[in-house]
């Protein structure tokens, strides 16, 4: 998939008209996308296109790629092992999320906290899914917040930010339109 029919994607889906060209921008710009741009445009890897999905994250579109940034290094409270697909980030969790479909097949939900970089709120993110019929969310905050918690303790998510906050919710049937279209690219290239 190209940086262009990516944007006009997350262009429908998000219903952010105008406004994800200057997020992908933002993105080029903090080095999450390639520069190139029209014929010799290169197709996106996996981990690409999980930041350009990431972008859509924050109100404002000049925080782009800081929140980006901050959102794809997130780990996981309590032990990786547990975490969704073992997965060490929440960057990583995503790219298996497009690369396997058996990830995207157990996949309900992900969610993601809007940050305000200024005002110092941290980003958090979630990952719902089905394991063995039980419904399981791995939980994802900055490092350095993880090293001062009780990660033993049951996570609080209340216990962030501020009482009011902006969540973005993907569906898992963005992930599985994304996914099958990466498969079936890298099929007809093969």
């Amino acid at each position: 998939m190209k940086s262009r029919d990516l944007e006009e994607f997350l262009t429908t889906e998000s219903g952010v008209f105008g406004e994800v060209t200057a997020r992908l921008q933002r993105l080029r710009e903090a080095r999450l996308l390639p520069d190139l741009r029209g014929p010799v445009e290169p197709r996106l890897r996996a981990d690409e296109i999980v930041s350009a999905i990431l972008s859509v994250v924050p109100v404002k579109v000049q925080s782009a790629g800081e929140v980006t940034l901050g959102l794809r290094v997130l780990k996981p409270y309590g032990a990786v092992a547990s975490a969704f697909g073992g997965a060490a980030t929440f960057a990583q969790a995503l790219v298996m999320i497009l690369d396997i479909p058996a990830a995207r097949d157990v996949l309900i939900d992900v969610r993601c906290l809007d940050a305000d970089p200024v005002r110092r709120i941290p980003t958090l993110a979630a990952i719902t899914y089905s394991q063995e019929g039980v419904i399981k969310t791995s939980h994802y905050l900055p490092g350095n917040l993880l090293a001062t918690m009780d990660q033993g303790a049951p996570f609080d998510r209340g216990s962030f930010g501020h009482m009011i906050s902006r969540e973005v919710y993907f569906s898992a049937r963005l992930f599985q339109r994304l996914g099958d279209r990466l498969n079936s690219e890298t099929r007809w290239r093969a």
